[in-house]
């Protein structure tokens, strides 16, 4: 009797074990499927610009332009200030771009408005915002306000940070919301696109194409220019010669000789040539 017991106790500890197990299992899984909003970008900007350059279908904006903020700056302004604030810069961007619709923005929220998160007064009207690095600065406050009970690193300018109590019920993307369903599943599918981005760079063989190409159009180049009219320097008269050829002979290579010579006739019937 007593061997029975123990071996029904064996028994169920081996299936207790297996429970726990199986639990543990499926809790790892699930932590690491989770995207940390906090921490260190695992994608470079050099990637940024690219992801957005390849799969943008509107250029980039020209009043971001107009004030001199062009793609390489924008995605490094977002780059710094995620960096101060310790919130990673894939996600920070990859948030911009679902938010703005790739920058498109819309009927409520103007793009000079630069505001990249929808962020809204007390009133309940879209803040505006004086500069374009103000409204990154103000996004990614408001992201670290979900993701983290931190204290912000530089001043505040997130109009509704104060209005996120408790702080830091959102650490990963996945528990981000808004009246879009999809909302976190969008940023994190260009998210993992962003990181997946392969740099295109010129290798040295494609270096070396571009440079005998190029001494091959410099090599024996020969320039005729016809018919070309020319104005005396001489203030008072200011007859018109027309020069009727004009040779340039010799290699393209800099530091080479050339012979430049010329022809041509003048309104008073006189012969010009040089050389």
């Amino acid at each position: 009797m007593y061997i029975k017991r123990k071996t029904a106790r064996i028994i169920i500890g081996i299936i207790l074990l297996s429970i726990l197990s199986i639990n543990f299992s499926v809790d790892y899984a699930i932590a690491q499927e989770t995207t940390p909003i906090m921490g260190e970008s695992q994608a470079s900007k050099e990637q940024m610009v690219q992801y957005y350059t390849e799969n943008s279908d509107v250029t980039y904006p020209q009043e971001f332009l107009d004030k001199n903020i062009d793609l390489e700056k924008f995605v490094g302004l977002i780059y710094d200030e995620a960096v101060v604030e310790g919130v990673r810069a894939d996600v920070a961007i990859a948030q911009i771009i679902v938010n703005t619709n790739w920058l498109k923005f819309d009927r409520e929220v103007s793009i000079n408005n630069n505001n990249f998160g929808s962020l809204k007064n007390l009133d309940g009207t879209y803040e505006s915002f004086n500069f374009i690095q103000e409204g990154i600065r103000a996004n990614i406050q408001h992201l670290k306000a979900h993701a983290s009970t931190e204290p912000l690193n530089q001043e505040c300018v997130d109009p509704e940070y104060d209005l996120i109590e408790p702080k830091g019920l959102s650490p990963n993307v996945e528990d981000l919301e808004n009246e879009d369903s999809e909302y976190s599943n969008k940023i994190i599918n260009i998210l993992r696109q962003i990181i997946s981005t392969e740099i295109k760079l010129l290798t040295d063989n494609m270096l070396h194409e571009d440079e005998d190409e190029e001494d091959e159009l410099l090599l024996d180049s020969t320039a005729t220019i016809t018919n070309t009219e020319v104005e005396s320097s001489d203030i008072t008269d200011k007859s018109i010669v027309t020069v009727d050829v004009l040779n340039i002979d010799g290699t393209g290579y800099t530091g080479n000789t050339h012979t430049i010579r010329s022809s041509g006739t003048s309104e008073n019937g006189v012969l010009y040539q040089f050389w």
